[in-house]
Protein backbone atom coordinates (compact mmCIF):
# COMPACT_ATOMS: atom_id res chain seq x y z
CA UNK A 1 0.00 0.00 0.00
CA UNK A 2 1.27 3.26 -0.96
CA UNK A 3 1.20 6.12 1.83
CA UNK A 4 -0.42 8.78 0.40
CA UNK A 5 0.65 11.42 3.19
CA UNK A 6 4.15 11.54 1.11
CA UNK A 7 2.31 12.52 -2.03
CA UNK A 8 2.05 16.48 -2.52
CA UNK A 9 -1.26 17.82 -2.93
CA UNK A 10 -1.20 19.26 -6.26
CA UNK A 11 0.08 15.39 -7.60
CA UNK A 12 -2.59 14.08 -5.66
CA UNK A 13 -5.38 16.49 -7.03
CA UNK A 14 -3.94 15.63 -10.64
CA UNK A 15 -4.26 11.95 -10.02
CA UNK A 16 -7.92 12.20 -8.89
CA UNK A 17 -8.59 13.82 -11.62
CA UNK A 18 -6.99 11.49 -14.09
CA UNK A 19 -8.64 8.70 -12.31
CA UNK A 20 -12.32 10.79 -12.60
CA UNK A 21 -11.49 11.70 -16.27
CA UNK A 22 -10.82 8.07 -16.75
CA UNK A 23 -13.47 6.74 -15.34
CA UNK A 24 -16.25 9.22 -17.44
CA UNK A 25 -14.66 8.26 -20.18
CA UNK A 26 -15.50 4.58 -19.97
CA UNK A 27 -18.64 5.30 -18.64
CA UNK A 28 -19.23 6.69 -22.07
CA UNK A 29 -18.30 4.24 -24.23
CA UNK A 30 -20.30 1.61 -22.41
CA UNK A 31 -23.25 3.91 -22.52
CA UNK A 32 -22.70 4.82 -26.54
CA UNK A 33 -22.17 0.84 -26.69
CA UNK A 34 -25.69 0.01 -24.77
CA UNK A 35 -27.34 2.80 -27.28
CA UNK A 36 -25.87 1.20 -30.17
CA UNK A 37 -27.13 -2.05 -29.24
CA UNK A 38 -30.32 -0.68 -28.48
CA UNK A 39 -30.80 1.30 -31.38
CA UNK A 40 -28.99 -0.16 -34.23
CA UNK A 41 -27.82 1.62 -37.33
CA UNK A 42 -27.96 0.02 -40.37
CA UNK A 43 -27.02 2.75 -42.77
CA UNK A 44 -23.80 1.02 -43.97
Amino acid sequence: MMDFTLIPEGLRIMAYGMGTTFTILILFYFMIKVLLRLFPHREQ
